[in-house]
């Protein structure tokens, strides 16, 4: 858990970076620890919260199959109300962002989590030219040509 104690925050625009560690997020392509930086701008019990998360991930290459760490800077946007959700027919952007807390601590584990796996390509690849495998013989053609006619 990385909690926020919302009654902590002053009112107007609040800044924190904090260091996220890769186990508490069990992402298997983790490299190592997240560097989170927020900027919190609370109004009430309203607490909006802009995040910008640096992490890298071990990935395999689609084309070539050969492992690959690729870093990432991703960003977030959410609000968080106090509360429990409550079913509406129409959703408004501020429906759609909308997360909320119970008490006065805000979790943003699950936020940064969930932007850490959508960030993850769905086809890697290594490097943009990749040349992939061969379909005979199975050789990395990144190394140089096979001997396959």
């Amino acid at each position: 858990m990385v909690v926020i104690k919302v009654d902590s925050l002053k009112e107007g625009v609040n800044e924190i970076e904090c260091p996220i560690s890769g186990s508490s997020l069990s992402i298997n392509e983790l490299q190592k620890d997240v560097a989170a930086q927020l900027i919190l701008i609370k109004k009430g019990k309203k607490v909006e919260i802009r995040g910008k998360i640096n992490f890298s991930l071990s990935l395999v290459c689609a084309r070539c199959l050969s492992e690959f760490t690729q870093p990432f800077i991703e960003e977030f946007d959410s609000l968080f109300l106090p509360g429990r959700a409550v079913a509406v027919n129409e959703l408004s952007y501020e429906d759609v962002r909308a997360n909320f807390y119970i008490g006065e601590e805000i979790d943003i584990l699950p936020i940064v989590r969930d932007t850490i796996l959508l960030s993850i390509p769905i086809k890697p690849l290594c490097h943009e030219n990749c040349k992939g495998l061969c379909t005979r013989c199975g050789k990395n053609l990144n190394e140089g040509p096979c001997k396959c006619r």
